[in-house]
């Protein structure tokens, strides 16, 4: 686990406030936690997932970031890679990060992946590599979660990231 986490530095207030941003129908319709999931709890049991294998948040934020980079934006493009397809979708609105304000970080992209061989399919937010790097959150029970087991899975086959 991360020596200190970024929750560790919040007043218990202000955590409070950061967990009510982050339920659904508040900072984002979906939220970026569910409904009474712990934002403690979440971030912890990430870290010592990523703890278990050797990887710090900043590595596991800079291979999402370096892989989201070379993934086009636009409704035709795509790119394939290690058993994936993946493409940017562009949004109207701006997502802010519900840790602060939207000078801390913020996206209007959505990053559509699909298994080629199973066709299950998943998205992420262009935020993520910010929530991962700065406040070690992956996001709570919600659709637009990345588990860090899954990540760690994908940059495995992407040897060059």
């Amino acid at each position: 686990m991360a020596d200190r986490l970024y929750i560790d530095t919040l007043t218990p207030a202000e955590l409070a406030a950061v967990e009510r941003r982050m339920r659904p129908g508040n900072a984002s319709s979906a939220g970026f936690l569910g409904r009474g999931e712990s934002l403690r709890n979440c971030i912890e049991r990430d870290a010592a997932t990523l703890a278990r294998h050797g990887v710090t948040h900043y590595e596991a934020a800079r291979w999402l970031e370096d892989m989201l980079n070379r993934i086009p934006k636009g409704v035709d493009a795509s790119l394939r890679f290690s058993g994936y397809e993946a493409k940017g979708v562009v949004r109207r609105g701006i997502q802010g990060c519900p840790f602060g304000s939207y000078a801390c970080g913020m996206t209007n992209v959505t990053y559509q992946f699909t298994k080629r061989s199973t066709q299950e399919g998943f998205s992420i937010s262009g935020l993520l590599p910010h929530l991962i790097g700065t406040h070690q959150f992956f996001e709570g029970n919600t659709p637009y979660r990345l588990d860090p087991e899954r990540l760690l899975e994908m940059r495995a086959h992407i040897p060059h990231l």
